[in-house]
């Protein structure tokens, strides 16, 4: 084990060194620099600890990584020195920034990124916290700074395998002649200087040899699986990945229509297949586009969970601002429900939002479609606006604060507070007015659902089999247009798939769905299809996936009368649901993120709105589950943070924006 570095040594490379850091190592000057580092007891950058009077955590941190990689020459110890540091460096800025924007301590994020990096000056680490860590408390920042760090530790990694590596006896040793060993000659088993000295000549080749063979043989098995897929698909249709705007309204094409037996299929590909035809079931409307889903068939080969701790699940969670945009206890309180005790029915109350760690919820004001009879919708939904002005947020001040824009989201996160918003649901509730839509926005409003199971007189429902207004009409157009000047959002959650185009093309804001999963997962009409969610992308709009059994599964939405016709709507029928599991939230966001990216998907949960939840997201004390899912998938916390909330933040941002532009 390496001497731990004195008080005396760290000393005299402070004043040699200047007490300033110096960039990052490049192979080329490791060589140079290694005798160096190693005369003052490591990586020069060690002397900076004097200032932090951190030393002793510094010294564990060596102790443990030289211990468990045992550097053998000097070389070897400057490659754990800067590890060693990469992973200090990350601690002791999260101390530091614990005490600004008190957030848990114990959370590996770094801070600062190179032009901050020397800490020796008092006061500056956390001068420079302050100025970096804005009012919205994003850590957008944070993580990319984090992975910087990463970076840095695993090349040095790399770089300390590699020459490792060189030290380790080739197989065919034992049957090579022994060399004279006079110097002349290095010994097989150990390097020469000029070996060791010399970092790799290839920056792309720092794996060990037996990892680069594995690589090698994973990429050639995944190379020629998907070579069989797409010669043998070609015989199943001849449609695009996502099917161009003029075949949308085509009906959806099903596993059956697909004969995975026809003797036109090559006998090669029936044989590897035919098994898949369950698998096919599942996947439901991809199969519209037999290559990408067969490409589904693929990933139980590449699919890997990382292990996860239950602390870093934790500090992860409470990390992150949580935004669920379609709540729907609102049903609820109106009829004199208190919100805050913990209650055993349903999905939402106060105690278990501050369980699931939920920053920021959009109450749903939802106006039934059969209050349009006697012109009734309006006065719904001020009685719904209502009850959460009042019912929730006067009722506990403390605990909830009303948002009206980004910023109040985030300010009321740095109160401890839940940020409620309302959104309208159901756009039947204005009337056909524009001014009634206008007095909504003044009492707090910031989205409306165009529709709801029902067209209105100027949008058509998916639920709506008649689609009078073949999309928008002129009036549909004009709310529209209305709510981008005011900075609403315009939600196409339950719109047709026509009223969705039309609301695309006369949006300048970001449209997003509220409360939607993907179609191709689970084929039922409120579900997205994978050419409406790539374009929402493209606009900016994200989709925030709801966690109805029916939303999530195929197989649920077979077994639920709320959207199979053929089962009647019993209490026995609603008992035999197959339910949806986390894994199938997981793959919805997955989906999203594979066809349009991570900047295109959020939470939607419509929790106390759907009948059957999936288990492992029973409530919304659960969001931790969910986080630990997506850890294991491979997540990252700034992906998380996007999915949670940066995401909505970012169309709400935008919406007011365009609202405040001048004109």
């Amino acid at each position: 084990m390496a001497k731990r570095i004195t008080t005396d040594k760290r000393a005299e490379a402070a004043r040699i060194n200047g007490a300033k850091s110096r960039g990052p190592i490049t192979p080329e000057g490791k060589a140079r620099s290694s005798q160096n580092s190693y005369k003052h007891g490591g990586y020069s950058r060690c002397a900076l600890l004097l200032a932090n009077e951190e030393a002793p955590i510094f010294d564990s941190f060596r102790d443990a990584f030289t211990a468990k990689f045992q550097p053998a020459d000097p070389v070897e110890t400057s490659l754990v020195d800067e590890m060693v540091f990469a992973r200090w460096r990350m601690r002791r800025y999260w101390f530091a920034q614990d005490a600004t924007i008190d957030l848990e301590m114990e959370r590996q994020i770094p801070l600062i990124e190179e032009e901050f990096d020397s800490i020796s000056e008092p006061g500056r680490l956390s001068r420079a916290i302050t100025t970096l860590v804005d009012d919205s408390g994003s850590l957008d920042f944070l993580h990319r700074v984090e992975a910087r760090c990463n970076r840095q530790f695993h090349r040095a990694l790399k770089d300390l395998l590699h020459l490792q590596s060189l030290r380790q006896p080739p197989a065919s040793v034992s049957q090579t002649p022994e060399l004279k060993n006079d110097g002349s000659n290095p010994s097989p088993t150990q390097p020469s200087q000029d070996q060791l000295a010399t970092p790799p000549a290839s920056a792309h080749f720092r794996q060990p040899p037996e990892r680069l063979h594995r690589s090698v043989a994973a990429s050639t098995l995944i190379a020629i699986i998907f070579a069989l897929i797409l010669f043998s698909a070609r015989v199943f249709a001849t449609q695009p990945l996502i099917p161009s705007r003029d075949q949308r309204e085509r009906p959806t094409l099903t596993h059956g229509e697909l004969d995975f037996g026809s003797p036109k299929v090559p006998m090669f590909a029936r044989a590897v297949l035919q098994p898949a035809r369950p698998f096919a079931t599942m996947v439901g409307s991809t199969m519209r586009c037999p290559i990408r889903a067969l490409i589904l068939l693929t990933l139980p080969l590449t699919a890997q969970l990382r292990p996860v701790t239950d602390a870093e699940v934790s500090r992860i969670h409470r990390s992150v601002l949580l935004i669920d945009t379609h709540n729907d206890v609102t049903s609820e309180t109106i009829k004199g429900l208190d919100i805050g005790p913990r209650r055993a029915a349903g999905h939402t109350d106060l105690a278990r939002l501050r369980e699931g760690n939920v920053g920021a919820v959009f109450f749903a004001a939802y106006v039934s479609g059969t209050y349009e009879q006697g012109n009734r919708s309006a006065n719904r939904a001020l009685e719904m606006i209502d009850t959460i002005r009042h019912d929730i947020i006067a009722r506990y001040p403390n605990d909830f604060q009303l948002a009206l824009t980004a910023s109040d989201i985030l300010a009321a996160r740095k109160k401890n507070k839940i940020a409620a918003l309302i959104g309208i649901e159901g756009g039947h509730a204005i009337e056909d007015s524009l001014r009634l839509l206008r007095s909504f926005h003044n009492l707090g409003v910031r989205y409306m659902t165009l529709t709801h199971s029902n067209s209105n007189r100027w949008a058509d429902s998916s639920g709506d089999a008649k689609k009078p207004n073949n999309g928008l009409s002129d009036l549909g157009r004009q709310v529209v247009r209305e709510m981008n000047r005011l900075g609403m959002m315009v939600d196409v959650s339950h719109v047709a798939d026509k009223t969705f185009w039309d609301v695309l093309e006369t949006s300048a804001a970001p449209p997003f769905a509220s409360h939607s999963s993907c179609r191709a997962l689970s084929n039922i009409p409120r579900n997205m299809t994978d050419e409406m969610i790539a374009a929402l992308a493209r606009k900016g709009g994200v989709v925030q996936i709801n966690f109805g059994c029916e939303f999530l599964s195929q197989k649920s939405a077979d077994t639920s009368p709320w959207s199979n016709p053929q089962i009647k709507r019993t209490p026995e029928a609603a008992k035999n649901i197959t339910r949806a599991t986390l894994a199938d939230a997981v793959a919805h966001i997955d989906h999203i993120v594979r066809i349009a990216g991570i900047d295109s998907v959020g939470i939607g949960s419509d929790y106390d709105g759907v009948s059957c939840v999936p288990i492992g997201l029973e409530d919304v004390s659960k969001f931790p589950n969910l986080t630990r899912a997506l850890l294991e998938k491979g997540y990252s916390p700034a992906d998380i943070a996007k999915i949670y909330g940066a995401n909505l933040l970012r169309v709400m941002r935008a919406a007011e924006k365009l609202a405040n532009a001048p004109r």
